[in-house]
């Protein structure tokens, strides 16, 4: 019956030493996948900063987005490779630069399906770096443009080795023989102590059950078993809620339960030595006094007299040895109770000792041990390392020793309630150190209570976050403030317009918005280069600082772009107007002075729109748009000016607004058309004619070209339109090579310099050819001038690709606008087109005549054939004649005509 009852008492306090230590082993599992989420978050959160504010005009250019990367502060400390992928995932960019990755497809690669398919951020599953030979995964970032269309994908490579996101936690023990390990996706095993298991499946499905419940997300806790390598202990799982991956902690049984189960061993000894004595008492008295007991009971049976008998008084001696020897029994009884009693108390301790060394305490983040009245017991060698206290300076103080003064009673107050109520507390904390100083620390207190419920101890976990804090304000500052210039960017800005707005409702006082564009910004970078334009940038940035009040706000939004808002402006609207204008003038001032670029002088110009406001009539994006399409009127009226809004703009940019939604509704019923203007030789007959896009509007009727055309390639409307005047005019081409009378016609097709700039512009010209079946021979592309201002060679390889299917080539408009005569030299042209300008005073301009005979000079030098455009009188036909221009095209030829009616025309001309 004793042994009975140790049994189950130690039955019973292992099963309590047992919830203990899962508690304890959870609070470690929970604060160790926090930690990794952490980290794994603050990487996202540097590439998601990063993509934001990504200069989406150097995306093809790889030397720009090299130098981007190169100059990141975030290489090598958070993120050890980066890529650039195009939106269809094709790696354009990595840095640092490894030979042959470059223009391999990454389509299929889980992270780019990730970014692809949902447009969002998508970590890649753990996979062996070819390079490394380590575990890496990848973290892929959508780059968007203002309207959120996919641009592009960075990546960012995470050695989960070198970036000490694992390597510290790999040796990390769990006691002295539990362990760590972290398993992603496909059970593959990320992190493990014995590296040969890497990245390879931890088990076979079915072999552990507990795992297989904990990676299908049914089961995330403490529980003791036995795992498929036949190891018996406490296994906790907890998953990381940023990348899905299972953290597993293992504390062996034979560790956990050492100290109750050899202190079962040695009670259950003694009581079993204790029985033993008893039996053997009782075995010794029954053999003693048997026989005395039935010579008593005999003679009481045979006695007639009330005589004692002789033996009676002996017969008590033997009564009170017996009673003295069960005494002694039960004296023996309570002995052993007590040492039972004894036992249970040192279980307790071992108990209290196993749930404190449960908390890892040589773990590498500070830790210390504290009674329940707050004095330190007992500190680790990171807590030294971080306090700068040893352990004799510690041991014996108050927690009080580490106070900072930074958190006032409240704080604490709400500390120890936290501790009373829910047994634990974490938080950031502001400590100091031994050497006086301040730095914020993450801080976990978990409260011991023994098996009566009663607080025994109380044991702290520290992390110096120092690193964090920074990185933390490091994303804070990428998020609000312009990197190159460190002015607030569009999102701060219009955090404070905001405000301002609130602020000038309350005081009834005006405020002003400055629009502020650099003038002619991009030639600046197309011809000193991209650095140059940085530096402008940065001196523009401290000129505009010192043009304001120190309560006003000046932010860059982008580009060349630099936003006021002017605060406190007079209760009058023509004094805060002018009190703007001061300060408008002011800053065309300090903007004009020139600057130096590196030892390169230059001189630029800003142009600036102005609006005003006084209350909230105007949300923030409306005050935006004003002052944006101010700016434009300062563009209009020359540059180096300012303007200030007028109502008026709004009604023509609505006007705007509603002709580019009729223009897309346009194009999807088809109300555009093809019109065809004759072109003639010098006999008057019709070699081709050239395809013209006119619009029928539904209410408007027929919309000018000059006005829908700017529109379309403002918008990108140009694109679809201009594919669809293409095929329409090849479907005419055939139409006419049917024909006798019209097989030997030629069309000429104007491209937009948008619609030509295009990667895939060639592939489309020859489907729409193979689609339609028309003769290439009998196609002209008509080029405009300022084509020729951007990338020259890939006009010449794009022109050169088309004119070996035999596609033809004019230069429009020439002499309007800069050619080169080095690139006219290379260009595979096959005419020139005299622009009407200089044909319409041919007869009383002698400059416009010099021009038109220089142009026909330079043909017939470079070979090609030349056509004047806006012929309208025989006498200009007979003037191009005598100078050499025998192919012309006007009204006296012929307006631009519907098909039928160009057709009707072609018989008389011909006859």
């Amino acid at each position: 019956m004793l042994l009975a009852q140790a049994l189950l008492l130690f039955s019973a306090a292992r099963d309590e030493l047992r919830q203990s230590l899962s508690r304890q082993l959870e609070v470690l599992v929970s604060r160790v996948a926090t930690e990794l989420d952490d980290k794994v978050l603050m990487r996202v959160a540097i590439l998601e900063a990063m993509a934001s504010k990504f200069p989406l005009g150097t995306l093809k250019n790889s030397k720009e987005v090299e130098r981007y990367f190169r100059d990141s502060p975030n290489l090598s400390t958070m993120i050890d490779d980066f890529y650039l992928f195009s939106a269809e995932g094709v790696l354009l960019v990595d840095w640092p630069i490894m030979t042959g990755r470059r223009g391999l497809d990454m389509t299929e690669r889980d992270y780019i399906q990730g970014v692809i398919q949902k447009g969002q951020t998508t970590i890649s599953k753990p996979i062996l770096g070819k390079a490394t030979k380590q575990p890496i995964v990848v973290i892929a970032v959508p780059i968007l443009n203002g309207e959120g269309k996919l641009m592009g994908i960075l990546g960012g490579v995470v050695n989960l080795h070198k970036s000490r996101l694992l390597e510290p936690l790999s040796t990390t023990r769990v006691g002295q023989a539990g362990y760590f390990y972290l398993v992603g996706p496909e059970r593959l095993t990320i992190m493990h102590p014995d590296a040969t298991r890497v990245l390879k499946p931890i088990t076979v499905p079915n072999a552990n059950p507990v795992l297989d419940r904990a990676l299908d997300g049914s089961f995330e806790g403490t529980e003791e078993g036995i795992n498929s390598s036949g190891l018996q202990g406490l296994f906790s799982f907890k998953r990381l809620a940023q990348t899905g991956w299972v953290l597993a902690a293992v504390l062996p049984s034979s560790e956990a339960f050492v100290a109750v189960e050899k202190l079962a061993l040695r009670v259950t000894l003694l009581t079993a030595i204790s029985l033993i004595l008893a039996i053997s008492v009782i075995l010794f008295i029954v053999r003693r006094y048997t026989r005395p007991l039935e010579t008593l009971t005999n003679f009481l049976k045979s006695t007639q007299t009330l005589a004692p008998p002789p033996v009676l008084i002996h017969s008590c001696k033997e009564t009170d040895r017996l009673s003295d020897a069960f005494s002694q029994f039960l004296e023996q009884q309570k002995i052993t109770q007590e040492k039972l009693l004894v036992a249970s108390q040192r279980a307790e301790a071992a108990n209290a000792d196993l749930r404190i060394a449960a908390i890892a305490f040589e773990s590498q983040e500070g830790m210390f041990i504290t009674n329940a009245e707050n004095v330190i017991l007992r500190v680790n060698q990171a807590f030294i390392e971080i306090t700068g206290y040893s352990s004799e300076e510690a041991v014996g103080q108050t927690a009080d020793l580490l106070r900072s003064g930074r958190h006032d009673a409240q704080f604490y107050a709400a500390m120890h309630e936290s501790l009373q109520r829910a047994r634990s507390w974490q938080g950031e904390i502001w400590n100091r150190r031994k050497n006086g100083d301040i730095h914020p620390e993450w801080l976990t207190i978990t409260a011991v209570i023994d098996g009566e419920g009663a607080l025994t101890h109380y044991v702290s976990t520290l992390t110096d976050i120092s690193q964090r804090k920074a990185a933390e304000e490091e994303i804070q500052h990428l998020a609000f403030y312009d990197p190159l210039t460190l002015l607030p960017n569009r999102r701060l800005l219009l955090d404070r317009l905001q405000q301002a707005l609130a602020s000038s409702a309350r005081s009834e006082r005006t405020g002003a918005l400055l629009f502020i564009d650099l003038d002619n910004f991009k030639m600046l970078n197309d011809t000193l280069g991209h650095d140059k334009g940085d530096l402008l940038l940065q001196q523009v940035a401290h000129r505009l600082a010192s043009c304001v009040r120190e309560g006003d706000s000046i932010a860059r939004l982008g580009g060349d772009e630099f936003v006021l808002v002017l605060e406190d402006l007079s209760e009058s609207a023509n004094e805060a107007a002018t009190q703007a204008k001061t300060v408008g003038e002011k800053i065309l001032t300090a903007l004009n002075v020139p600057y130096s670029l590196a030892g390169h002088p230059y001189h630029n110009t800003p142009s600036i729109g102005i609006t005003l406001f006084a209350d909230h009539l105007n949300s923030v994006d409306e005050l935006m748009k004003h002052a944006d399409l101010a700016m434009y009127e300062a563009k209009k009226a020359g540059r180096n000016t300012l303007r200030f809004f007028d109502p008026k703009m709004q009604a023509t940019i609505t006007s705007r607004a509603t002709l580019e939604k009729d223009l897309r509704d346009g194009l999807q019923q088809r109300q555009f058309m093809l019109y065809y203007q004759p072109q003639v030789d010098r006999t008057g007959g019709i070699t081709g004619t050239e395809a013209l896009v006119r619009w029928q509007h539904p209410q408007l009727g027929v919309v000018s070209p000059g006005v829908f055309i700017p529109l379309a390639e403002e918008t990108g409307l140009i694109l679809p339109l201009g594919f669809w005047v293409l095929e329409t005019a090849c479907d005419q081409l055939v139409t006419w090579a049917l024909r006798p009378d019209t097989a030997h016609l030629c069309v000429a097709v104007n491209v937009s310099a948008v619609q030509f700039r295009q990667a895939d512009f060639v592939a489309q010209v020859m489907a729409i050819l193979k689609r339609s079946g028309a003769n290439p021979q009998k196609l002209k592309l008509e080029l405009t001038e300022s084509l020729l201002l951007d990338n020259v060679e890939d006009i010449i390889d794009k022109m050169t690709a088309l004119k070996t299917w035999g596609i033809g080539f004019s230069l429009d408009d020439f002499g309007t606008g800069y050619s080169s005569l080095a690139y006219l030299k290379r260009l595979p042209l096959d005419q020139l087109k005299i622009d009407q300008t200089f044909v319409r005073d041919l007869l009383s301009d002698p400059n416009d005549a010099a021009i038109a005979r220089t142009i026909v000079a330079l043909a017939q030098s470079l070979g090609l054939s030349v056509i004047a455009e806006g012929v309208e009188t025989e006498a200009q036909r007979d003037c191009l004649a005598a100078e050499g221009c025998h192919a012309y095209q006007g009204y006296l030829f012929g307006r631009p005509l519907p098909v039928a009616d160009f057709e009707r025309l072609l018989h008389p001309v011909q006859s």
